[in-house]
This record gives C-alpha cells, structure tokens and sequence, in this order.
C-alpha cells in the first residue's frame, strides 16, 4: 500500500473525488437551465441517448457531492494508519521516503477535507 504505484492510485482517486466535488457546484447551479434545455429539446426532437446520458451525468455530479469526504476520509485514514503500522512495527525495514510520500498523501486528503468543509459551508 505504500508503494509508489497505490501513492498514484490514491492521488488519481483524491483528483477524481475533488473534482467532481468542485464540478458539482457548477453543474448544481445550472442543472435547471440544463434539464429545461434538454427537456424543450425533447420536444422539438425524439429522445436521443445522448440526452439520457447528460441528464444521468449531471444527476451524479450532483448527487456526489456527499460522498466526497468520506473518499477522501478514507484514504487519509488507510494511508495513516499503513504509515503509522509501517514505522511501528518494521522500522528497520522500510524506506523513509515511502513513509514521507505515504504521509504527504494522507496530508493531502487531510487538507482537502479541511478546504471542502469550508468551501461548502460558505455557498
């Protein structure tokens, strides 16, 4: 879990969590201009998959929203917990930059917890 390749895995998880976390407040904004522009074009054409498709996505972006923090959470506590196994039980076998990249991710997730519990409660 410490490994450079499930570092990456968990920031691509962190980058793909926050920004459908940030891409729901501009599609919450629009989603009624959104479905009424797909709702009159419903009705001047036949029903295309492609507006299903919108319509589903804009309806998850705008529904993940709470489970942003919980993915983030996750990750920040499997990350703290590894490096805190990690350095606890094997400390003369492993590497101190895998336990500093481990806990610069977990510091990251932490941080965006932080920053999105702000950014939400202001709008």
């Amino acid at each position: 879990m410490l490994h450079r390749t499930s570092l990456l895995f968990f920031i691509a998880i962190i980058f793909v969590s926050e920004g459908l976390f940030v891409s729901s407040f501009f599609v919450g904004e629009g989603t009624n201009i959104s479905v009424a522009a797909v709702g009159a074009a419903t009705v001047a054409q036949p029903h295309s998959s492609l507006q299903t498709l919108e319509r589903e996505l804009i309806k998850f972006i705008d529904n993940s929203k709470p489970a942003v923090p919980w993915i983030l959470g996750t990750i920040a506590l499997l990350l703290s917990i590894a490096v805190l196994f990690a350095f606890f039980v094997h400390i003369q076998i492993q590497q101190p930059q895998m336990l500093f990249s481990a806990a610069l991710v977990a510091l990251f997730a932490l941080s965006l917890i932080a920053t999105n519990v702000q950014v939400a409660t202001m709008l």
